[in-house]
């Protein structure tokens, strides 16, 4: 160990399922090693930090970084022990673990409400409490790789963060650079296709993007708001009916910026919620009120694949259906091989519909893949992004 070299913190995006203490999805992993690797060729004092899901209490042991510590051991091919700060009277310190060769990994920020608060205090009395030397913090070089939460104003994102000399990781760099291509000329016609659950959730990127794209496709749960505002029935369907007036107003700006707004004019659909229960293909206009929207129809999805084949650049967030269920993840998968296959470039982004186009093996087909699905939403509907402040 080497104290002539600098201290070196990481903020990486390790937030990964985890299924019986076991990561079961190492992507954001594994495009997060370059940016350990290059630290490692400056320091052999380093830190590595991140969040795990959304605990509520300390005490919320399934959202313990200790399954992502072993497996980045296993790909580091390094031992990565989790230093566990927020024990009482912490026997073992940062030296410690430096000392023996290894990389400290913090616990799960987020066990600490300070985290989400912005708390400016918060990351340096952490790194106070494991041992770090003032010296150190005098010097200590802070790198940013968490681009799936660049959109967050986290302490260890924005406020907590600003006394340390600030660096962007290889992965927020890349991010960055890629999403940004859809920020400036782009080829056109220019398409987006956002699905997910919710229209709240998605709001003000669907505005900003009217501003931006020259087709729109609207999918999943969220269209059923736009359906319900179209006069149409949508049954017991996950819908925002307090929405609808915006969801009109969607529509009516859509029409006046002259950008193409496509709505699934044919849904699968059943009486109840389940893998096995029996489902068919309706058109809209045939949605009764018992009736479950569950994904695209087929009549649908051949529309919208002729009109990828036409675009010449692709951002697609958010599945379009219930794609959990093997049964209604149709559409989104008929959609993932059409934009894989198409001339266009194409940049997806959001964690379950990567995980579908890693699943089908496709990530290679697509120019881009982002490790962040709010994150990339927000940079490319052009929303503040504290995380790339500095």
């Amino acid at each position: 160990m080497t104290k002539d070299k600098p201290v070196i913190m990481i903020r990486g995006d390790y937030n990964v399922p985890i299924l019986d203490g076991r990561v079961v999805d190492d992507y954001r992993l594994v495009r997060g090693l370059d940016t350990i690797d290059k630290a490692l060729e400056r320091t052999d004092r380093l830190i590595l930090a991140s969040h795990l899901g959304r605990p509520k209490t300390i005490s919320d042991l399934k959202y313990s970084l200790a399954p992502v510590a072993a497996e980045l051991s296993k790909l580091l091919g390094r031992e990565v022990v989790l230093l566990n700060q927020f024990e009482i009277g912490l026997k073992v310190k940062v030296e410690d673990v430096w000392a023996s060769g290894s990389i400290v990994m913090l616990e799960n920020l987020r066990f600490d409400p300070r985290e989400k608060a912005n708390d400016p205090n918060y990351i340096m009395e952490i790194l106070r409490k494991i041992g770090v030397s003032s010296q150190d913090l005098d010097t200590l070089v802070y790198i940013n790789d968490a681009f799936a939460v660049a959109h967050r104003a986290d302490s260890s994102v924005e406020a907590g963060i600003k006394s340390f000399e600030l660096e962007r990781g290889e992965l927020m760099a890349d991010e960055v650079g890629q999403i940004g291509r859809l920020l400036g000329e782009v080829e056109r016609p220019y398409l987006a296709v956002i699905g997910g659950a919710k229209v709240s959730d998605k709001l003000q990127v669907l505005e900003s993007l009217l501003s931006k794209v020259d087709i729109l496709i609207i999918g999943g749960a969220m269209a059923n708001t736009f359906l319900l505002a179209s006069d149409h029935q949508v049954g017991n369907s996950l819908v925002e009916p307090e929405l609808c007036p915006e969801a009109i107003r969607i529509t009516q700006r859509a029409n006046d910026l002259g950008v193409k707004l496509f709505l699934p004019f044919d849904v699968v659909i059943a009486k109840e919620i389940g893998a096995n229960i029996p489902h068919t293909n309706k058109g809209i206009y045939s949605v009764n009120s018992q009736d479950i929207i569950l994904d695209i129809g087929e009549q649908t999805i051949q529309t919208w694949i002729k009109i990828i084949a036409e675009a010449k650049t692709i951002f697609w967030n958010g599945d379009l259906g219930m794609a959990e269920i093997r049964a209604y993840r149709k559409a989104s998968q008929q959609i993932a091989q059409a934009i894989a296959s198409s001339k266009a470039y194409s940049l997806v982004g959001g964690g379950d519909t990567v995980s579908l186009v890693r699943e089908l093996g496709l990530e290679n087909q697509f120019d881009f893949v982002s490790t962040g699905g709010g994150a990339s939403l927000a940079l490319v509907s052009g929303q503040p992004m504290p995380g790339l402040a500095s």
